[in-house]
């Protein structure tokens, strides 16, 4: 092997081996509920994923016809996962060299978030101030040109308790459709989320981390739909964390 072709491996070939492309194979793209527990645990998009109710960035990903292996990254974190192709529309996902577990698309479709008798309940009541942490991802948002649906802020509003004053946020939504926000809770409490044309209520309580999803393309404007289209179309909002079940 000549001088200018070892140069060349080393340039060019080597970078590929240790780094890998960061691109997500199409097949695996979209929100994935575990199909045992019935919970929302990843979604995976062009620019990112969702995992443990965090955003994650791609370290890494080898992808074949069939298969997947990615690695996510969150600062010093990463997370190993082993994604396969199942049958209708499943899919395989082993973590961390665990076992693999069968996952189901999350889809206005087909996606039923918990399925038999639902026994979950906040933990015991304490008077305890902590944090309520709230993420949010409002996927496609750069490709909707309507102005009633272009505002890149996403508002939280709560009332007050055990003396404390109620409030609003109004969190910033950055160019890839990412929030993040945060205030203090003494007991569980009703917050009210709002973006555009979304509305939700949902309770938190002390420490918990929400992480919600919503597709932007999903709303539709008038006069292109009914007013009722409009609102009680079919959407994708799901939730992550843990009282998503109950959220």
């Amino acid at each position: 092997m000549n001088y200018l072709k070892l140069v060349f491996l080393v340039l060019f070939v080597i970078p590929s081996v240790v780094v890998g492309q960061k691109v997500v194979n199409s097949n695996f793209w979209g929100n994935w509920a575990n199909s045992g527990t019935g919970a929302w645990e990843y979604g995976f998009y062009e620019d990112g994923a969702v995992a443990c109710s965090d955003f994650w960035k791609y370290k890494r990903v080898e992808c074949g016809k069939k298969r997947m292996e990615v690695v996510l990254e969150n600062g010093n974190q990463t997370i190993a996962l082993k994604i396969k192709q199942g049958k209708n529309g499943n899919i395989f996902i082993a973590r961390d060299g665990a076992k693999a577990e069968v996952f189901r698309p999350c889809n206005g479709k087909n996606f039923v978030a918990w399925v038999g008798v639902d026994t979950v309940s906040f933990s015991r009541p304490l008077v305890i101030t902590d944090t309520v942490t709230i993420r949010g991802y409002i996927r496609n948002l750069d490709k909707v040109t309507h102005p009633a649906l272009r505002g890149y802020t996403f508002t939280c509003s709560y009332n007050g308790s055990l003396g404390e004053d109620g409030g609003e946020i109004v969190a910033p939504i950055d160019s890839s459709g990412r929030f993040t926000l945060r205030f203090a809770v003494s007991a569980p409490r009703q917050v009210g989320l709002a973006w555009g044309r979304m509305w939700k209520n949902i309770i938190v309580e002390p420490g918990e981390t929400v992480l919600l999803y919503a597709d932007a393309s999903d709303w539709k404007v008038v006069p292109d739909v009914s007013k009722e289209e409009m609102i009680n179309g079919k959407k994708d909002v799901l939730f992550m964390g843990k009282n998503a079940r109950f959220h």
